[in-house]
Formats: structure tokens, sequence, C-alpha cells
């Protein structure tokens, strides 16, 4: 099969398979095209399963259509197949369908189906054939799942990703609606993220330790977890502690969660150690992937109070200190070799929190975070970098990324006599406060070593003065690398991005452009949050008392307050005729009931009076904004313009503006 035919081919089997499930006299209940599974060998993406219950990872069928036959082929079908818990896998070839069984080496063939040549092949032939491979599926789809015993290890992480995978919409939307106003969308989908691997750490921990709480209702799943950690040692559990500002779990994830639970003990996933520990390292593999960690082992390993940032390698850390994200450590941990001896001595969760009294003779640093700081994150970094930088003072843009910050810290941790690894984003030279990076760096290591990556990304070796050599090596993706002559003392900034315009950059992919969503969703959205009408004041809440005395107000339009002289306060409206009240709870009242456009309103002769109206209206127009921004934060996962349709939505009702709710 041609490139191009074989993806219109794999869309034609889909479409059927679809249709003969929908049908129900098949044990399959979904079909799904190309999902991303974990294996031994790496990821993988099948180009058909069939699931009995894709929930519980069980597979009844496995479809590849190759472009050509190849010898890795029935290899790659194996570790796919056993992967996702099957005994047997089909491979749809040009001339040829293949039913493969895993269990010999290599592959015996169970069955095939001849096709016939391209020249005289129809469309009659493929359905014949599609239907006779359909009936052996659906007789062989009980006997085609591994029992628990034989599932390889690559089974168990992908039903655990599986699931991380499925609640990220559930976790996402319950970290939007904790994130407190301002904070940048990136850092929610992270916390939603954090979240999603905790979880799962704690969980899989609790197991292992045969310390999984029984009988708990899934909403309560969260905190019974955080009980249950408690029975556990502090070295076991002290990366798996809850934070304060750390979401809650929501109930369909809570539920999701508590159906892992059960599977893995089904399946006895802890009753084969060896199983468990290879399981737990492709798990932590594809975390350190999702947050960009560097596994690598170093080709010298780190020495006692060696600093590590973002870099877990797979060898002893004799005393080091590591800096990574909280789920990351959590993984690590989980992953180490129980008895080995070497254990770092500190570990922090973020660059900011290293104490300036580390002053560690090598640093090893991967720093990439492109998101700029919230307003309410800066000072407290600014802070920070005064630690390391005592006598200096930063003005860095409000733009400047987060790994700039990092870096910063980091330079002034850095030992003018030792040495400095920072791996930084492709585009580092240019990025918001870059030209305060630079001369720090010149002014207390010599760059040594360019290492240029494939992606873009640029590693900079850095040593002490006293030691830089007489050329500056360029290493390539491709492994070759260039000497040069090396930089001067004053070189600036665009001379040391001019060293990298020799790399190999391969073009990163475009992204699909998202399709606008339909205009129906802000009058949905509406619909659904004023549902129960909107309070009209002071009518609605007039009617809670007996006929109070009454004055009557005309309203020239929207009012704003004028002039202020002790408890007697003028109104002007946008014509400039102006309205006078003699107190501030009828001033405050009037504004309020201008605003929809009404042109008179009655108001109550006793102030007190008038400002318990004002109280109660002012409450549920606090309500009903809440309920506004959490629909919007549901609807729109962008929080600027989740606020921004709210604003358009608010305004639309002829509310108060929000300021002044």
């Amino acid at each position: 099969m041609t490139s191009n035919f074989l993806p219109q081919f794999r869309r034609q089997l889909f479409d059927w398979l679809n249709l003969r499930v929908a049908g129900g006299r098949l044990p399959f209940r979904r079909v799904e095209e190309t999902p991303p599974i974990t294996t031994g060998k790496g990821p993988m993406a099948p180009d058909l399963v069939l699931w009995i219950n894709r929930d519980s990872l069980l597979a009844g069928a496995m479809i590849l259509i190759p472009e050509k036959n190849n010898p890795t082929l029935l290899e790659n079908g194996c570790e796919a197949a056993g992967s996702l818990g099957l005994r047997q896998f089909v491979t749809w070839e040009a001339q040829e369908v293949n039913l493969w069984e895993t269990a010999a080496d290599p592959p015996r063939l169970l069955k095939s189906w001849r096709m016939p040549d391209s020249r005289v092949i129809s469309a009659d032939d493929f359905a014949i054939t599609f239907e006779q491979l359909l009936r052996e599926l659906k007789n062989l789809a009980v006997s085609a799942v591994l029992p628990a015993e034989q599932l390889p290890p690559a089974y168990f992480a992908n039903l655990c990703l599986q699931t991380l995978h499925d609640i990220e919409p559930f976790l996402l939307e319950s970290a939007r609606l904790a994130a407190p106003p301002g904070q940048p969308d990136g850092s929610i989908s992270r916390n939603a993220r954090n979240k999603g691997w905790l979880t799962l750490w704690r969980l899989l921990t609790l197991l292992q330790h045969h310390r999984m709480p029984t009988g708990v209702r899934p909403e309560r799943l969260d905190r019974a977890l955080g009980y249950a950690l408690t029975d556990l040692s502090q070295e076991d559990s002290r990366h798996l502690a809850f934070a304060s500002d750390e979401p809650q779990l929501p109930e369909s994830a809570a539920i999701r969660f508590h159906h892992l639970a059960g599977r893995l003990a089904q399946l006895g996933w802890c009753q084969h150690p060896e199983r468990t520990a290879s399981s737990l390292g492709l798990l932590f593999a594809e975390a350190a992937r999702g947050y960009q960690l560097e596994t690598a082992e170093l080709s010298v390993p780190p020495a006692a109070d060696e600093l590590l940032v973002n870099h877990l390698p797979p060898q002893p850390l004799a005393g080091s200190i590591l800096v990574a994200p909280q789920p990351c450590l959590a993984g690590w941990k989980m992953t180490f070799p129980p008895d080995e001896a070497a254990l770092p001595t500190r570990t922090y969760p973020s660059v900011a929190a290293l104490s300036a009294n580390d002053r560690p003779a090598r640093i090893i640093a991967t720093i990439g975070d492109p998101q700029p700081l919230p307003a309410a994150q800066r000072r407290p970094r600014l802070a920070a970098l005064r630690q390391p930088w005592p006598y200096r003072r930063f003005q860095l843009p409000g733009d400047t990324p987060a790994w700039l910050w990092d870096a910063l810290h980091l330079i002034g941790l850095a030992d003018p006599d030792g040495s400095l690894q920072l791996t930084l984003p492709s585009s580092w030279a240019t990025a918001p406060g870059a030209e305060q990076l630079w001369p720090l760096l010149a002014e207390r290591l010599t760059l040594a070593t360019l290492q240029l990556h494939a992606d873009g990304r640029q590693t900079l070796m850095l040593i002490g003065h006293n030691q830089a050599p007489d050329t500056l090596t360029i290493s390539h993706p491709d492994g070759s690398s260039l000497q040069v002559a090396p930089l001067l003392e004053d070189a600036d900034l665009a001379t040391v991005a001019a060293l990298g315009a020799t790399a190999t950059l391969t073009e990163a992919p475009i992204a699909p452009r998202s399709r606008r969503k339909h205009p129906v969703l802000a009058e949905q959205i509406a619909a659904r949050v004023f549902r129960d009408g909107l309070p009209r004041f002071p009518e609605d809440y007039l009617r809670r008392f007996d006929l109070p005395g009454l004055r009557t107000y005309l309203l020239p339009g929207p009012l704003q307050i004028n002039s202020h002289f002790f408890d007697r306060i003028n109104l002007a409206g946008p014509d400039g005729t102006t309205v006078d009240s003699d107190n501030p709870a009828d001033a405050e009242a009037l504004i309020l009931a201008s605003c929809n456009g009404r042109v008179r309103v009655d108001l109550p002769t006793d102030p007190a009076l008038t400002m318990r109206l004002v109280t109660a209206y002012r409450e549920d127009l606090r309500r009903l904004w809440q309920e506004l921004i959490d629909e919007c934060r549901r609807q729109r996962p962008v929080q600027k313009r989740a606020l921004a349709l709210a604003r358009r939505l608010w305004r639309e009702q002829g509310l108060p503006p929000v300021t002044s709710v």
C-alpha cells in the first residue's frame, strides 16, 4: 500500500468496524484509530484496536496496516499486542490479510486470506475479506486475551496512562475553577497534570505497600489516600504529600482511579516484583517525557553536593542535590532501587527553593518553561534572587519567561572554579531579559562547548576562567564537531547567538488550526446561568417588606457620582442631568437601578432599609457573576477568553458593571 492510500483505507476499515460494532452483535464495544501506547521498545500507535472494555484496557483485537512488509513488522506487532494484553494480532497487507499468534517465536501464522491482484481487485473483495476476518476475530475474542500472569509490564503502564489521559479534561476543569484570579493558563494546566500524576503515584505506592484503603467510596478517595499515606515512612511518602494549593480530585476522576485500583488488584500487579518495577520504570519514563526531564545516563556520575536540575539519570546520585517537579520526584523515588545506598542529600521542587548556601562544584540543568511568571509571583522571585545575588537588583520585563528566572538563580549559585551545563530553548538569545543573562554568565564562567540539538535547543557548557581551553567546541546534532576561536571577554549576545547558525534543525509540525466554537455557545451559557431570570432591583427586594414608604426618582440614564459633600451626593447622567441624594444608601441604589435603562425608580424613604436592599442585590449579583465565570471557564480553556466572554454576556443582560459587583 502507498503512503497516500494507507490513511484512506484505514479510515474505511474504521468506518466499517464502527457500523458493525454499533449493531451490537459483536463482543467489541468500541473501535479506536491509532491510539498511542507505550511498549518495552518505546511509544507505538497501532492502526486499529477493537475494545471489549476500554476503561479496563480489555482489548479484543489489533489490526496493523503496514505501508510495506518489513523485517520489524512482526516484531513490533508482537510488542504492541502484548502491551494491550493480546496474544494475537492482524496484519492487513497489500496482497493478504494474516492473523498471527504472538506466543511462538517467531510469531505463528494462524490464518491467512489471499487478496486478488491490484489490477482486478474490487470493493466486494475487500468486503468479503473483511467479513471473514471479523467472523474469525469474533470467535477468538475471549481467547485472544492474555491471562493475568502473562501480562507484560507495558500492559500495566498503559492501563495507568489511559486513566490519566481520560481524566485530563476533568482535572483541568477542577484546576481552572480552583485557580485564583490572574493565574496563567499554563500554570493551571500544570496544576491539573500534577494532580493526575501525584494521585497515580499515591495510589501505586499504597498498593505496593499493601496499604490501599478498602471499602472507600470514590468521592472520598482523595481524603482516604491522604490518611493512608500517614501509615508509611517519611522516606516513602515525602514526595507524595498534599499541597495546600492542590486542586480537589473531581468525582469523575476519582471514579476512574477507584476503578484503576480495583483492576490492578484484580490482575495481581503487586504479586510479581520484577514486573511491578518494570511497569513503574515505564510510567516514570512517560512522566519524564511529559515534563521534559532528561533521564540519560551522565558520562561522569554526579558526585556529592553536585546539583542536577531536571536531570534524573539511572545511576547512583552519591548525595547530590536534585531539583525536579514533585510528580517526577515521586515517580523517581518509586523506581529507584531500594537497596541503592547512594541517595540524594536534598530534593527541591523548584530552583527558587535552593539555598544560597549551596555552592555546587558542578551544575547540570535543563530549563525551558516559556511561560512568564504571574505578577503575584515576580516579587517573591526577585526576593529569592537576592540570596545568590545579594548586591544586585534585577529589573526584568513582565514577559520574561520562567526559565530565564531559573537561569539567573543558577548562575548566582555557580562556583567560579566549577562548571555549569545549561540546556536552554532554541530562542533563548532573543527572549525578554536575555540581554541581562549573558553578561552574568561571561562574568563568572567561560563557554567551552556549545552543543546543538536537533530540536533547536542549545547546551552551554561553561567552566571557570582559569580552566578555559584554547578553542571553543561546537557539537552538531549529527555527532560532528567544529573547533573555533574562543569568545572574547567582551563578546555580546548577538555573537553567541550566531554560533548556533549552523545547527541542523528539524522543522516543527504546523499545529492544526482550531475551529471556532459554534456561535450558539454564548447563548447556551447565558441560558444555563440565567435560567431563573435576572433579579429586578429594587422591586424583587421590596416585596420582602410590608409596604414601606417610597420616594420616586427620575433617571436620565446610567448615573455616576458628580460631587460629594458630607452625606449629600450629586449624581450626573450621560446628558448632564443631575439627581440629588441626601444619603449614600440612596445614591448607591440609584446608580445600580440606572444601569438597565429605566426612567424612574421608587426607593424606600428609610436609608437603612435601602441599604438592606442594596446589600441583598449585590449578594445576588456576586453569586450570578461567579456562576457565569465558572461556566465560561468550563467551556473556554483559555482564561482571558473565558473572562472576555463572561464580561460580554454580563453587559448584554443590562446588569451593573462587574467593577461594582
